[in-house]
């Protein structure tokens, strides 16, 4: 469920939908993997209009295997505004990286490799920097963005986190007064891998909605929610997992709370 978490991965979206906009989402993947990826995002942003600018936090949380990753950013974005509800923004966001490696949770072959480290490595805080730009009318956006311009590097874990870029795209079609269909797409690369997101959602009178995602060689993901009084918004999503990973975890589970005002 991206969509609820744009300006985690493009600092541009900071505030463009709503004066206040909080959301914490959580992801749990691969149930009953050992060491299966587990994060979650908090989202502030706050936009104030008499300055055609808008403030944002946002905290990230991820662990997979034996390492431990959180990042803390602040963002800005500045709004330019056109005829019939158009907007550009533009923004940066600037913050923390921290990450450590227990290497203790290895379990090697041979117990004295000494080529294997032992022990934990970290926590180590590096500088992080991101930067997109995003496009959005009254029924459609497009944003472009960029993490991790600074590629912080871990000396003492001996990593280095390489710059990711990401596309998004989404329409709103309004078929009745009571249904709209929202078709979205993801696209996410390092320029060493890449994954795929492709969203369609159905919302009904503009507080239920279901959908589907399909991630290529992944996962299809079926999701639904409710959002009440257009202020306070609960989602739900199902991955089944479609690689081979199937065969050995039961799928995976996120959650998303939204305020919005």
């Amino acid at each position: 469920m991206y969509w609820n978490n744009y300006s985690t991965f493009n600092p541009a979206a900071t505030g463009i939908f709503a004066k206040h906009y909080a959301a914490i989402n959580g992801r749990k993947q691969w149930i009953d993997f050992p060491g299966a990826p587990q994060s979650a995002n908090c989202i502030y942003d706050l936009r104030i209009d008499s300055l055609h600018n808008s403030l944002g936090v946002n905290y990230t949380y991820y662990k997979v295997g034996i390492e431990t990753n959180n990042q803390t950013n602040l963002n800005y974005s500045f709004r330019f505004n056109f005829k019939n509800d158009r907007a550009l923004n533009v923004g940066i966001g600037a913050g923390i990286y921290s990450k450590m490696i227990d290497f203790s949770l290895l379990s090697p072959y041979a117990i004295y490799d000494p080529f294997i480290p032992t022990g934990r490595r970290g926590p180590e805080t590096q500088f992080n920097l991101n930067f997109g730009v995003m496009y959005k009318t009254s029924h459609w956006l497009i944003g472009l963005s960029s993490t991790h311009l600074t590629e912080p590097s871990f000396k003492e874990i001996g990593y280095q986190v390489a710059r990711h870029y990401y596309f998004v795209s989404s329409c709103k079609i309004n078929v009745s007064k009571s249904l709209e269909i929202k078709p979205g797409i993801l696209i996410k690369t390092d320029l060493s891998a890449g994954q795929i997101d492709a969203n369609l959602l159905f919302t009904y009178k503009k507080w239920l909605w279901i959908g589907a995602t399909y991630r290529p060689s992944d996962a299809v993901a079926f999701m639904g929610g409710i959002e009440l009084k257009q202020r306070y918004r609960l989602g739900y999503s199902y991955d089944y997992t479609t690689s081979k990973l199937r065969n050995y975890s039961h799928g995976s589970h996120e959650i998303i709370l939204a305020f919005i005002l």
